[in-house]
């Protein structure tokens, strides 16, 4: 039996699957933040702060934040081929 809470999509490319977050997933969702602000602050920000952005400082918050969140808050990955491709948190 399919986990309700995981969906994963196929006839693309690649087989994407989407679930709830774990702590395993701190530092890839840490990567895919930092890529995220690089691709779209470029130029906006001082380029000493971003080439300062450590995956390791983001993932240890990304561990906090995901053990800390109140019970509202859901964090969510996109994984391609196993690793985190993409995040989503929202909630109250």
């Amino acid at each position: 039996m399919t986990d309700p809470r995981t969906t994963r999509q196929t006839g693309t490319a690649a087989e994407i699957t989407i679930r709830l977050a774990t702590l395993d997933d701190a530092e890839g969702i840490a990567a895919v933040h930092i890529a995220a602000w690089l691709g779209a602050y470029r130029g906006i920000i001082p380029d000493d702060h971003l080439d300062n952005l450590s995956v390791e400082r983001h993932a240890a918050g990304w561990r906090r934040s995901l053990t800390d969140a109140p019970p509202r808050v859901t964090t969510l990955v996109a994984l391609v081929a196993g690793r985190v491709r993409g995040f989503a948190r929202f909630g109250v």
